[in-house]
């Protein structure tokens, strides 16, 4: 209900190009996914919905979809010709070369519509903001303040994170610098893109535009 919430301003994750760990695995050229299946994770509507968008708007092909697990059982007979993965999973499949097709879906968006692709924003209930404004300003400076630490220690999060994956630290502080953290006017402009061609396609309320964004 995207009526009852404002965005924080200049909070999100983002990428502007490849975004490295939100990637369609395929086993033929993304053209020639017309009517087959794909599997696509749970995790993230928002990256199903960009998956859907790019497949059937930018390609116009019009595949099968199946929700599973990715390193699950898969609930069919007929084996998916490729794979909607997102976060640990995507890194990898990215390095293990199961599939020779991989399609970063933040580069697709990038190349077809010039904007970077927004994945996450903080969003706050307008009623909590109206009885308490300053304590969401003082959560949403925590927050900024995070991102600044965050970045600065970068080297030491690379060694913790890296061998959960596993990849090395030098990939891994290549993906996390490839983020970007910030929601400025081109990640504003990217938001309304992408919340238009969902309204248009009947997958968000219109109360969704225009954004409200709490400052």
């Amino acid at each position: 209900r995207p009526e009852e919430y404002k965005i924080l301003a200049d909070l999100s994750i983002s990428a502007t190009g490849p975004v490295g760990s939100v990637y369609l695995f395929s086993t033929v050229a993304p053209e020639q996914l017309d009517e087959k299946l794909i599997l696509m994770t749970g995790q993230s509507d928002t990256s199903v919905c960009l998956l859907r968008i790019i497949l059937e708007e930018f390609l116009a092909l019009r595949p099968r979809y199946l929700t599973g697990e990715v390193f699950g059982p898969v609930s069919s007979d007929e084996k998916p010709a490729a794979v909607l993965a997102i976060g640990d999973e995507a890194l990898r499949l990215k390095y293990d070369n199961t599939y020779p097709v991989q399609l970063d879906l933040a580069e697709v968006w990038n190349r077809e519509t010039g904007l970077p692709f927004v994945f996450a924003v903080c969003a706050v209930r307008e009623e909590f903001i109206a009885r308490d404004a300053s304590a969401v300003r003082e959560i949403r400076e925590m927050f900024i303040d995070c991102r600044t630490r965050g970045m600065k220690h970068l080297p030491e999060i690379c060694e913790q994170v890296a061998r959960r994956i596993p990849m090395d630290c030098e990939a891994c502080s290549l993906y996390l610098r490839a983020m970007e953290y910030d929601l400025g006017p081109d990640k504003q402009e990217a938001l309304e893109r992408f919340f238009t061609l969902l309204i248009r396609r009947g997958e968000a309320d219109k109360m969704a535009l225009p954004l409200k964004i709490f400052v």
